[in-house]
């Protein structure tokens, strides 16, 4: 019952002021009586009872293995590919997939069993394993650079092959010029809406929105993805929504056209791979080689997805930590 604005509206605010001010006595009153009896209803100890009655109804997430594995026969078929002299690919994302999600992306780390459990899967001679994430190659680097393992940064502009010391360019003589007609378009999204910041990337610029009032950040996201669709239909570049963000990437650079060649290369017997957003689902998708068995892993529920399987954090990891146990790590 109160006069709703759009608080970035000037003109619109101010009318509603007025209208308020000239508002005849029974209609303020009629919109009075209406919210206070809303609070009765609705004060502040309905409002914390709630709270931790939704906070109660959620089930806990079990950092240790259950007893029963939710992925037994996954686990199973990978093994006796491998002793059968098969060779097996693991391709996974980072954020939201390896790790959980936090206010600041500097801040999400490795777990401590992270490393060493990745690094008894990548030493396998059957297996190759690949971080396909879309952090920069720098911080790929610095936490698994030493691991031994291939690693794909920017949602596969640059990689680092299992061996190598160098990073290289997946796709050479990309066509960049976009990027500078893109990024005032996202300082402004950035100017506009507090809490959200701008990264930019060597291959995308990504506006980032985690910390902004959630229905705000929302609102501002979806303005901004049509807005972005529109301008660039012309470009070379491809617009996606994302987890608390709007990319904008070079068509060329994907996820998936990086598995792609890696399994090319590979030639495996069995492959998986394992993401949690849209930037995943080209690795879903991909086109696998003739006698590959590939499986895919949605991690999390939401949004449309072509993964065959879902599952949350915790079950990837038990999968890999299972995976490892057989495998004698």
């Amino acid at each position: 019952h109160a006069l709703m604005v759009n608080p970035h509206d000037v003109r619109e605010t101010a009318a509603a002021i007025g209208r308020a001010l000239l508002m005849d006595d029974e209609e303020k009153r009629e919109r009075t009586v209406a919210m206070q009896a809303r609070l009765r209803r609705r004060d502040s100890a309905a409002w914390a009872a709630a709270f931790l009655g939704d906070l109660e109804a959620q089930p806990l997430v079990d950092s240790v293995l259950s007893q029963e594995p939710r992925f037994p026969n996954l686990t199973r078929r990978f093994v006796e590919s491998i002793r059968r002299g098969g060779r097996v690919s693991l391709f996974l994302d980072y954020d939201g997939t390896l790790r959980g999600f936090v206010d600041k992306p500097e801040g999400a780390v490795p777990d401590p069993e992270l490393g060493p459990l990745l690094r008894v899967l990548g030493s396998h001679p059957q297996v190759d394993l690949a971080v396909v994430s879309g952090r920069p190659a720098e911080f790929l680097e610095e936490h698994f650079g030493e691991i031994g393992i291939t690693l794909v940064a920017e949602h596969g502009y640059r990689w680092r092959r299992a061996g190598e010391r160098e990073w290289s360019l997946v796709h050479a003589n990309l066509d960049m010029d976009w990027r500078e007609f893109i990024k005032p378009l996202l300082q402004q999204a950035v100017d506009l809406t507090p809490g959200s910041h701008m990264e930019e990337k060597q291959s995308s610029i990504v506006w980032h929105y985690r910390m902004a009032d959630p229905e705000f950040g929302s609102w501002r996201a979806r303005g901004l993805l049509a807005e972005l669709t529109d301008v660039t239909a012309s470009l070379p570049v491809s617009v996606h929504h994302g987890k608390k963000i709007v990319e904008v990437a070079s068509q060329l650079v994907s996820k998936g056209s990086a598995v792609r060649l890696l399994l090319g290369e590979w030639r495996s017997t069995m492959g998986l791979a394992a993401g949690d957003d849209q930037t995943d689902e080209s690795m879903f998708g991909v086109e696998v080689p003739e006698g590959t068995e590939f499986v895919t892993l949605k991690i999390g529920k939401e949004g449309a997805t072509r993964a065959q399987r879902t599952t949350d954090i915790g079950g990837l990891r038990e999968f890999l930590v299972r995976l490892a146990g057989e495998l004698g790590g």
